[in-house]
């Protein structure tokens, strides 16, 4: 859809931002990673500013809305159920007009902004997450906040480093210094919020950028604080943990929490996809899901929002004052209210979230898992009526045997935990149940909530850049066509024959219809050579081991890797397909650690940028020996509209165009030849020292632009 709304660069005059940082920093002598660690700060200042704006905007209109006491009052307090109805036909009319397509997931849309090729949140979208934030959760919807606070730190930092035309690798540490900061003021806890965006929307732990979320973090910390009331809405009483004996039972609270995430995530993409099916326009699913919510919350109103009251009387033990909120239950059995409180918030915030409603799943974890704490609490408690462990303890073992799980990320968890009650006792029960629950999930699921909702759309995220090489090439693309099929009847004597005729050291035995049966190696058959009489009878078909291991053309080098890891083989055949099972090449370790190092130095190449400390001016360039260089410079204005195919750079100045940025992307494409160059965009470049000064030079005086690197961020 086109954007219909004047460019963000209208609004704010970057230019005149440059200038002033680039006052400051030859003002003060400050070199780049002095710079950006400033501009973390205010990153954190300005989410911790957005957490609190956003949290005091809920309680203003839940105030307006279910919460009205006027209503309460009324003979119309039976209609406060179609409050979340209301919220989500608002939401569902305010992100129809701006993308038809929907909004996606808060933590979701900042990994694609902050992992992928995809280009800074615009001010409009981090505005429209605000306000539809405010509508679901204000109206009642079952979320939390900390999913529209996270996307809306990272599309702060995002859009802060866009708009002082920051490089990409500067853009992507701002944005998870937002990041960073939003989790830091939701829960006054710097270092989980710090390895939430280190694990979650990183995935890396590189010292560089560590420094800089900490800093956003801490500020958010700090300012969140001040407004305490505000932000921080947990109350976590004093844990005390005395008898190591009682581990066992947390073994069992891990198995339990990871189980119960398991149903959690899968209800989750159910409900999304049984919403999809409605027969209804996409602009009413949100009023539709609260009106589901609704009509749960009429019964049971503890599902209304995001839930704090319900888990700090869990967390401060006072179970038997649930009875206002389960009255009808509650006389016949504490354990299943605890049930049934988890039950129906899981069914809420699966209604919420699923029609399209703007929030976040980070609370409703921390909720489903007190409820679970609890139960585990009670049952314990009538069991076994010896053991010594507080309920409290109970409860917030059971709110991380949920979280931690369901984002995937235990050094998070652990660190969210021990912040939030500031006791080392307590951390011990957490890192067993954290350890079992995340890897008994990790089992069945095979990744957190976020990937796997990523995954429904295509995205497979990636640990790193080993994962990312080999996910991007498939096997056909360095595959061996030539290979050695052997008939199924042929005798072992005939094959080791041909072994030692033939270049071959392996071959794929097949049927008459050429299926696939196994693989012979000549390493195989060398016991055989000394006994002719057994040779002469036994056939290849008996003697093919590795029968249902292979890849097909179109699968990844990840995946014939992780078969290779399995089996301990150094090669794998390649099949034509499943059904035919026909051998048609075959792909070596070696093949893959040689087309891994061409691709990372291919990546390196495309997104050369470096760092010099000192206040001289900063180089964009890599020397590379005595004469050539790689180089990136900003799109001259005669070249605007014009090809790579029409401008001939390697005849007329010599050069070799190896990667090409568009201005609305934040990550450096392949050279395209017929790709018209538009302003904005930026080209790395390889050459002669004199011949990339000839065209600086060129540039410089014919057009008025500078060198991007040299003259927007030195």
């Amino acid at each position: 859809m086109p954007d219909k709304y004047p460019d963000v660069k209208d609004l704010f005059d970057s230019d005149r931002l440059i200038r002033f940082f680039r006052f400051i920093r030859d003002r003060f002598g400050l070199n780049k990673r002095v710079l950006l660690l400033f501009l973390s700060a205010i990153v954190g200042l300005i989410v911790a500013g957005l957490a609190i704006l956003l949290t005091s905007g809920i309680e203003l209109l839940s105030h307006l809305t279910y919460k009205n006491k006027t209503i309460q009052e009324s003979e119309y307090r039976d209609l406060l159920f179609l409050m979340p109805m209301l919220g989500g036909l608002a939401v569902g009319l305010l992100v129809y007009l701006r993308n038809k397509d929907g909004q996606g997931g808060g933590v979701e849309e900042t990994i694609k902004l902050i992992r992928l090729k995809r280009k800074p949140i615009s001010l409009y979208d981090i505005i429209l997450r605000f306000v539809t934030s405010i509508i679901t959760l204000g109206t009642g919807g079952s979320a939390g906040k900390e999913g529209p606070v996270v996307h809306l730190g990272g599309g702060a930092g995002a859009w802060l480093g866009k708009t002082l035309r920051f490089p990409d690798s500067y853009i992507k540490t701002l944005a998870a210094a937002g990041v960073a900061a939003a989790i830091a003021a939701a829960f006054q806890a710097p270092i989980a919020g710090s390895f939430f965006a280190l694990e979650i929307l990183l995935a890396s732990f590189a010292l560089d950028t560590f420094s800089m979320i900490i800093v956003a973090a801490v500020t958010a910390t700090a300012v969140s604080q001040v407004f305490q009331h505000h932000t921080h809405q947990l109350h976590i009483v004093t844990h005390v943990f005395e008898n190591p004996i009682n581990m066992i039972f947390f073994v069992a609270a891990g198995i339990l929490g990871g189980f119960v995430t398991i149903v959690f995530i899968r209800s989750l993409h159910l409900s999304e996809d049984l919403f999809k099916k409605l027969p209804i326009p996409r602009w009413l699913m949100p009023a539709a899901g609260g009106l589901l919510m609704g009509g749960i919350a009429f019964f049971f109103p503890l599902v209304y929002s995001e839930g704090y009251n319900i888990m700090n009387l869990l967390l401060t033990g006072q179970f038997d004052s649930l009875v206002y909120y389960v009255p009808g239950i509650i006389g016949s059995s504490l354990a299943l209210t605890l049930i049934v409180m988890l039950v129906v918030k899981i069914i809420a915030t699966t209604a919420t979230l699923g029609s399209g409603g703007s929030g976040g799943t980070i609370v409703p974890a921390l909720f489903i898992g007190t409820n679970l704490g609890a139960i585990l609490a009670t049952v314990a408690g009538q069991l076994f009526p010896e053991i010594d462990i507080p309920h409290s303890t109970w409860v917030l073992v059971g709110m991380s045997s949920v979280l931690a799980p369901m984002t995937q990320a235990p050094i998070f968890s652990v660190m969210l935990f021990f912040e939030l009650t500031q006791s080392y006792e307590v951390i011990l029960p957490v890192l067993i149940v954290v350890t079992i629950s995340t890897l008994l999930t990790r089992h069945f699921i095979n990744g957190s909530l976020y990937s796997v909702s990523m995954e429904k759309q295509g995205i497979r995220l990636y640990q790193g850049m080993e994962q990312s090489v080999m996910e991007t090439i498939l096997v056909k693309e360095v595959a061996h066509s030539r290979i050695n099929m052997i008939d199924q009847n042929v005798t072992l004597s005939t094959i080791i024959n041909g072994f030692f005729h033939s270049h071959f050291t392996a071959g794929f035995v097949v049927n008459k219809d050429e299926m696939f049966l196994g693989v012979i190696t000549l390493e195989q058959v060398k016991r055989f050579i000394k006994n002719e009489s057994l040779c002469d009878l036994l056939l290849a078909s008996e003697v093919a081991h590795e029968k249902n291991i292979w890849v097909t053309p179109d699968d990844n080098l990840m995946r014939a890797l992780e078969i290779m890891d399995k089996t301990d083989l150094v090669f794998l055949p390649v099949i034509s397909n499943t059904t035919d099972r026909k051998p048609v090449a075959y792909v070596t370790r070696k093949d893959i650690v040689s087309v891994y190092n061409r691709s990372v130095i291919k990546r390196g190449t495309q997104n050369i940028l470096l760092d010099q400390d000192g206040q001289s001016s900063m180089n964009n360039y890599l020397q590379i020996g005595d004469e050539f260089k790689i180089e990136t410079l900003q799109v001259p204005r005669p070249w605007i509209n014009k090809t790579l195919k029409e401008l001939d750079l390697r005849v007329k100045y010599n050069l070799t165009v190896v990667g090409i940025k568009k201005e609305e992307e934040i990550s450096y494409i392949m050279p395209d030849i017929i790709y018209k160059f538009k302003k904005g965009d930026t080209i790395t470049v390889v050459g002669k020292s004199e011949d990339l000064e000839n065209l600086t030079a060129l540039a410089t005086s014919k057009s008025g632009f500078f060198n991007l690197l040299r003259d927007k961020l030195k």
